[in-house]
């Protein structure tokens, strides 16, 4: 069978796997699945279940017809708890293995974010926002107005911002006086008498927020994630502390000297291990593998000789979007653990030694792991993977002795069958010196490094001709492309784009130094690097130069604008959720206050002339390619004004300009966004590069892609 282009439709028949749980035993794994929903423009999720050994087929746990997520293995192997908005705001239910009805445990009025058993299986951990709001919400309840009523008090509320973090973005309103903290609560079982069903007990408080709760080995304490710090206002750091789980204080374990979190308690409950940096608010610092004392003291670096950071780097646009690492898990004896591990591109498994740090590698190749997970003892490994042609799917590992990873999910085979897709080859080149803006200037010699990037061709690709190319660039920057699937690319590929993606310098899974390269200095080496990838694909022979693209969010809409004001290579350009100004932004963003200083060396008031120096917005006056300005109206990470400058200044001196606003969405919109949106934009993205690249194909539709996404939105 002849198998077809891919479509921006395709997002509605793509399942996303994640959240891989191998059950105590090591016989079962649930996982979980979503799926995008045209009709209704919403995600569903459902849990699913498939005996580890692969011999049967795996089936829906759950309806699905909300979202249900987090998955979670009772002790014993014989519940589920999970976390659902089945029944308004995302609570913890409780659901028997061998059947039955899924059972409600929290009532919680702001909904439940992460949940954690209890080693003997009683009680279940959970975190939840609270703070004075609720009584305001209750008293307005009280008086009888309806929840209309009270949404319209809170639109109407005067906002006094007092803070730096007023705002978060995917949190749609400014942020209140709720903070989340951790709670416990019994679990009851189905002779409980409703009117006995135990309340939830809140064991923290304060003005701050807390997560990531792992109970000790004897159930007597949870340990938990929190900046507590006085100047906590200032910086993003984080902490790991320890609280009874009868109540009490908490005890702070480790120094308040950068990032700590994913805490995970030893077999023998005497340490803690957690994931993460000493090296303060620096950007881009390497995350590495800690052990601590359960009483605190100074703590031990398992991974100080391994210059790769510790959890998930690599980014794509199918599958969970935060780069938070997964906690380390310990084997059985607690002689080992197994963390992930970002690799030039590819995220993999390794172990590491509790006593001397040795790094053995478990899951390797060219893969992104995304949620793994370890039988009790220790002999089992669950985890989900991808590739580049692969969305992921989940994969088991019978352990010490490893081998081949045994697939145990084929949800996207079908659509697979269905669709042509087109394997990237990989580049290598050495980083070009290190000269002025934009690499041009003299050079100073050579960097040491290599740096790496993929090639697509288009779709259909026949050799002779010439075809347009399309440079995308990602955000971070301390991101990575690599090993993982990429439906935007596929879809250029697709309408006949080679795609070029590329890891410049300032990138994670390349060491220490690579990714620290570009501090101070955004869009200097990183342009240099990425021009020189360009120059090595047209040397291919099958790109032609006149029709050249160039795109990226975030900070890759950094870069989109810095190139144009740089270069006029380019025939087009999309910027998306882009940063502009330095100094504005560094006042907007909601986390600009922080990140832009510690990067620059300084505030803007400190620092006017390299501010003004490496802001884009600078050197725009100077840029001729028509460009495509792409904006969430409620991306609080790179506000919109950093769009609109943009789009004033090219617009302004008559450069072909669009500027397309998503209300209702955030700094995520081309990953989880709402799926009308995402498929809109995609069409805006392809009907741009049609018009200017010249797709003579593209051209004599006679609908052009942006009408179909919008067709199918409706």
């Amino acid at each position: 069978m002849e198998r077809r282009r891919i479509t921006a439709e395709d997002l509605f028949r793509l399942k996303i796997v994640s959240d891989a749980q191998v059950s105590p035993d090591g016989k079962t794994v649930v996982f979980v699945v979503t799926t995008l929903h045209q009709g209704e423009n919403e995600y569903r999720s459902a849990i699913w279940t498939v005996e580890a050994d692969g011999r049967d087929e795996p089936r829906r746990f759950t309806g699905g017809t909300k979202r249900d997520e987090q998955p979670r293995w009772s002790p014993d192997g014989a519940r589920l708890a999970f976390v659902s908005d089945r029944a308004g705001k995302p609570q913890a239910f409780v659901m028997p293995l061998d059947g039955g009805e899924a059972r409600k445990l929290t009532d919680q009025r702001n909904g439940v974010d992460e949940i954690a058993w209890s080693p003997d299986g009683r009680q279940l951990a959970f975190t939840s926002r609270t703070g004075p709001e609720d009584a305001e919400e209750e008293r307005a309840e009280a008086e009888g107005k309806s929840e209309e009523e009270r949404k319209k008090d809170r639109a109407n509320a005067v906002v006094v911002v007092e803070s730096l973090k007023y705002k978060a973005d995917g949190v749609p309103t400014w942020l209140d006086r709720r903070r989340c903290h951790l709670f416990a609560i019994e679990v009851a079982d189905d002779t409980t008498p409703a009117g006995a069903r135990p309340e939830a007990r809140q064991l923290t408080g304060g003005d701050w927020d807390e997560g990531q709760p792992a109970w000790s080995p004897d159930g007597r304490e949870i340990a938990f994630v929190a900046n507590r710090e006085p100047e906590r206002d200032g910086n993003f750091r984080s902490d790991i502390w320890v609280v009874p789980a009868a109540g009490g204080a908490a005890r702070r374990l480790t120094g308040a000297d950068g990032e700590a979190g994913a805490p995970a308690w030893s077999p023998d409950g005497a340490t803690v291990a957690y994931i993460g940096h000493r090296e303060g608010d620096t950007p881009g610092a390497t995350t590495r593998l800690f052990t601590v004392d359960r009483l605190g003291g100074e703590p031990r670096c398992l991974t100080a000789d391994l210059d790769r950071p510790l959890g998930s780097y690599v980014v794509g646009d199918i599958g969970p979007t935060s780069a938070t690492a997964q906690p380390p898990h310990w084997t059985a004896g607690g002689a080992e653990l197994l963390v992930q591990v970002t690799d030039s591109g590819s995220v993999g498994l390794h172990r590491v030694a509790a006593e001397g740090g040795t790094v053995t590698p478990v899951v390797t190749g060219a893969r992104a792991v995304g949620s793994f997970s370890l039988s009790a003892d220790a002999m089992t490994l669950a985890f989900t993977s991808g590739d580049q042609t692969h969305p992921a799917e989940l994969f088991a590992l019978a352990l010490p002795g490893g081998g081949i990873p045994r697939q145990l999910s084929r949800l996207n085979g079908e659509w697979l069958a269905e669709v042509e897709t087109v394997a990237p080859e990989r580049l290598t080149w050495p980083a070009p010196g290190q000269g002025g803006k934009g690499g041009k200037g003299k050079k100073k010699g050579r960097d040491q490094a290599t740096i790496e990037g993929w090639l697509m061709k288009p779709a259909g690709f026949e050799e002779g001709r010439t075809y347009p190319l399309v440079v995308q660039i990602h955000g971070g920057p301390h991101a990575a492309y690599g090993d993982t699937f990429f439906h935007e690319f596929q879809l250029l590929a697709a309408r006949g784009y080679g795609v070029l993606f590329t890891n410049p310098r300032g990138s994670h899974g390349r060491g220490d130094a690579f990714v620290k390269a570009t501090h101070r200095a955004w869009g200097d080496k990183d342009t240099a690097d990425i021009m020189a990838g360009l120059d090595l694909a047209i040397a291919r022979g099958w790109v032609d130069e006149t029709r050249l693209g160039v795109g990226g969010g975030s900070y890759g809409g950094f870069m989109t604008n810095w190139i144009i004001g740089h270069s006029d290579r380019f025939a087009a350009a999309v910027t998306m959720r882009c940063v502009s100004n330095l100094q504005s932004f560094s006042g907007t963003s909601d986390c600009g206050f922080d990140l832009i200083p510690q990067t620059f060396g300084g505030p803007w008031w400190e620092n006017r002339k390299r501010y003004r120096e490496y802001s884009p917005l600078t050197y725009l006056d100077r840029a001729t390619t028509p460009t495509l300005i792409l904006h969430s109206e409620q991306d609080y990470r790179c506000p919109i004004e950093q769009a609109e400058q943009v789009f004033y200044i090219l617009k302004a001196r008559g450069i072909p300009t669009r500027l397309v606003r998503f209300p209702n969405e955030n700094h995520n919109l081309s990953r989880s966004g709402q799926p009308q949106h995402r498929v809109e934009r995609l069409g805006f993205i392809v009907d741009w590069f049609d018009r200017f690249l010249g797709m003579e194909q593209a051209a004599s539709d006679a609908t052009s892609v942006e009408e179909e996404a919008k067709a199918a939105a409706k």
